[in-house]
């Protein structure tokens, strides 16, 4: 073949993929497109006073994911999914949890078909799993079953000694930008593909909340999806995430 597309409906920013995949500027046009989806059928909210930092996970900072997730689910029309960086912080979390749903927890053992068969007749579940976990990729829920994805942290993998050799290795292949495309890009990935479970066609309606203030920062942010940098708002308390909820399903 003399000429190939490669597309996805995440390669964000296209330059990252162009360099992992291809290796080469030459004769390589990139192009990247606004979501299909209507703007008005989403809202996309990030909190900007929490983080899953392991430095700053205190008490306080665990409540108040905890207050965002219990105010989302308040005001949320139909089912939610709640996705985290790891088992542990998820367990944790669930700890200070008293939500007005039925809890699907995921663990080792839990079936999908038994998960899809709960959201399906009932649209007051709350699915607790984490990303790049078998709820959070790869899962389609069709018929608009999730009404609202919330991602709790950045899911960074472990650091490791294999990790730092990636990065090194990275840096010496694209000078500069090692920690970017083989810890920072996967990273946002996940990130990306849990959100992704709310609009699975162009008739979905729903909310996206990410809970992790590094999200808003710009050597962050730049890695996101171009319309989630045009859409994003900006959230500082629970009680502004419940009305900005409210305010979307008021609308629909």
């Amino acid at each position: 073949a003399k000429g190939g597309i490669v597309m996805s409906g995440f390669l964000s920013p296209p330059k990252v993929y162009r360099d992992l995949i291809l290796r080469s500027e030459k004769n390589v046009h990139l192009k990247e497109f606004d979501s299909p989806f209507p703007q008005e059928n989403r809202r996309i909210l990030a909190a900007c006073n929490v983080s899953s930092r392991y430095e700053q996970r205190t008490d306080q900072m665990l409540q108040r994911c905890a207050a965002y997730i219990q105010s989302i689910s308040d005001a949320n029309q139909g089912n939610m999914g709640v996705f985290f960086t790891s088992y542990q912080l998820m367990n944790t979390i669930l700890a200070h949890l008293d939500v007005d749903r039925t809890m699907i927890v995921e663990e080792r053992k839990t079936r999908r078909d038994e998960v899809m068969d709960k959201l399906t007749k009932s649209s007051h579940n709350a699915l607790f799993g984490v990303m790049g976990g078998k709820f959070s990729e790869g899962m389609d829920y069709p018929d608009n079953l999730l009404k609202c994805v919330v991602t709790v942290g950045l899911p960074y993998a472990t650091w490791s000694v294999y990790q730092q050799a990636l990065i090194n290795y990275f840096d010496y292949q694209f000078p500069g930008n090692g920690r970017d495309y083989a810890y920072l890009t996967p990273a946002i990935f996940r990130l990306v593909q849990a959100c992704g479970r709310v609009h699975r066609s162009a008739q979905d309606k729903g909310c996206i909340v990410m809970l992790d203030e590094r999200v808003t920062q710009p050597n962050v942010k730049y890695l996101l999806p171009g319309y989630y940098q045009k859409e994003m708002k900006m959230i500082r308390s629970a009680l502004e995430c419940e009305e900005q909820i409210l305010e979307f399903w008021d609308s629909h």
